[in-house]
């Protein structure tokens, strides 16, 4: 099957601040903890954007992956103070994006020991994750924010790219060629961290970032090499998600007009941009060695790709 297949890895981390709203004093109330992502979770991830609201609660049960609600709500909140986004510049390389959501003074006076985010500040199964507030050394714990205090929860999600190659066949027009793929952009925010907790789905503006290269692969933190060809418009497509499969299939289709390379020139590599990350894929002819896809006017490409996504257990 004529498939590339790409992976990321995705990781939640808390934090709870307590503000004052006369002096604006911080508070920390907890350091930074992780999150089990919810089944339920890892399916809408393809189908919204799942990082729009952050819940409270005061149940201390364990959280398992079938879990769809908190078990104790108390408040939701979808006001955001803070929306940044960066990149890791050395490794572990991660993606990040971090929100800083408020709750009004009043609403969380509870004894809490949950916290989820999800796409609704109402309780109910709208949640992503579920995680018990724990102390510094991983044991759960409770905070009780001050009625006439402010509670924040600072969220950070990190896309984890994959480190590795993986390799495998796809023919076109008759012809089998073997693949590589490894990650592309790897420190670029754009290519890795402004889009966490959005749809999980095809992305970027098809004139200037879907592109095919002449040359070899890059590094992860590169691009391919070589002359850049990527006067094509059409736009990607996503296909709909197949529940409890956590992977998308999407592509590219590449007409007679698009990514025809000079005389003479193969097309050797290719870059794919998703809301989970950049990738690149180099092609060999298995027929004549070293050489990609003789792309020309008279030739169509469809690449086709699948993006799955798993819990980033570790670093």
């Amino acid at each position: 099957m004529n498939q590339l297949n790409f992976q990321v890895g995705i990781k939640i981390l808390y934090q709870l601040i307590s503000v004052n709203p006369q002096t604006g004093k911080e508070t920390p109330l907890t350091g930074k903890f992780g999150n089990t992502i919810l089944t339920s979770g890892r399916n809408e991830m393809a189908k919204q954007d799942w990082f729009t609201a952050v819940q409270v609660g005061t149940d201390n049960t364990v959280p398992v992956a079938g879990h769809t609600a908190l078990l104790g709500f108390k408040a939701g909140t979808s006001t955001i103070e803070e929306d940044q986004s960066g990149a890791q510049g050395i490794t572990p390389y991660y993606g990040w994006r971090r929100k800083r959501f408020r709750f009004a003074v009043g609403t969380t006076d509870a004894i809490l020991s949950e916290i989820a985010i999800g796409w609704s500040a109402a309780s109910g199964s709208n949640i992503a994750t579920r995680a018990l507030i724990v102390d510094t050394d991983g044991n759960p714990t409770t905070v009780t924010p001050l009625v006439d205090e402010i509670l924040d929860a600072v969220i950070e999600i990190r896309y984890y790219p994959p480190l590795g190659n993986s390799t495998g066949t796809v023919v076109f027009d008759g012809v089998t060629y073997d693949y590589i793929i490894k990650a592309c952009q790897v420190t670029s925010p754009n290519a890795w961290g402004i889009h966490c907790g959005d749809k999980i789905q095809v992305f970027g503006n098809f004139v200037t970032d879907w592109a095919s290269y002449n040359d070899d692969l890059g590094t992860l933190e590169q691009t391919p090499s070589g002359v850049v060809i990527n006067a094509d418009t059409a736009e990607g497509y996503t296909s709909a998600y197949s529940e409890n499969s956590y992977q998308i299939a999407f592509g590219k289709f590449i007409g007679p007009g698009g990514w025809n390379q000079l005389t003479g020139k193969l097309l050797r590599s290719v870059r794919c941009c998703t809301t989970g990350g950049y990738y690149q894929v180099q092609f060999d002819s298995q027929s004549s060695p070293g050489n990609g896809i003789p792309k020309i006017d008279s030739k169509n490409i469809n690449i086709q790709c699948i993006l799955g996504w798993t819990e980033q257990i570790i670093p």
